[in-house]
């Protein structure tokens, strides 16, 4: 299989780290309740976030599995190519919410994925023009204030416990907070 894998439809994956990830190693439970270990590329992003990799495949995603990249790639290339094919494939839109922050969307499956996207957070700062607070609480879901509008960032934590609470393919209760000065994201603990 990995002689076949070609990286035009395999894009990062954000998921939320649960236990040990010792090794890369992760449990996969199929429908019929059976379960396997199986190895995966991946890396920390912050707090509870992974970076991990799908394919594409029309109609569902399937997890890359570490015995599917050809031999000798690394995975700074696998990262890089997977964020290529997110910013050639996926059209990112800034909408406003009710509650006066803001979100990223693109049509349910990749939200979370834009934290990947070298320069968003930057963008997202210009517009801005300073620190900002974000959130990443579900898989279609990421969501921004500016990190002096105390009003604002209360709302965020609102709005990140009603998804945490009831929402679907949720992810992480935790706040980060981008500095326009340094370019990083620091996590600043979780929501509630």
């Amino acid at each position: 299989m990995a002689n076949e894998l070609t990286f035009d439809k395999v894009y990062p994956w954000i998921k939320q780290l649960e236990g040990s990830m010792a090794g890369g190693e992760i449990t996969f439970t199929a429908n019929d309740g059976q379960t396997a270990k199986v190895q995966v590329p991946w890396h920390l992003w912050k707090a509870d976030l992974g970076v991990f990799y799908v394919i594409d495949e029309g109609d569902k995603f399937q997890m890359l599995q570490s015995n599917m990249l050809p031999e000798g790639v690394t995975e700074d290339e696998l990262f890089e190519k997977a964020c290529n094919n997110l910013l050639r494939d996926v059209e990112y839109r800034v909408a406003e919410t009710s509650w006066g922050g803001n979100g990223l969307v693109c049509g349910g499956n990749f939200e979370a994925c834009a934290i990947c996207i070298p320069g968003i957070a930057e963008f997202i700062g210009q517009q801005y023009q300073e620190d900002f607070i974000m959130a990443v609480p579900a898989r279609d879901v990421i969501l921004m204030v500016p990190a002096g509008d105390d009003d604002r960032v209360h709302n965020l934590k609102v709005t990140v416990q009603s998804i945490m609470e009831s929402g679907d393919h949720t992810l992480s209760k935790h706040l980060f907070h981008y500095s326009i000065e340094t370019h990083e994201f620091s996590d600043i603990g979780e929501a509630y």
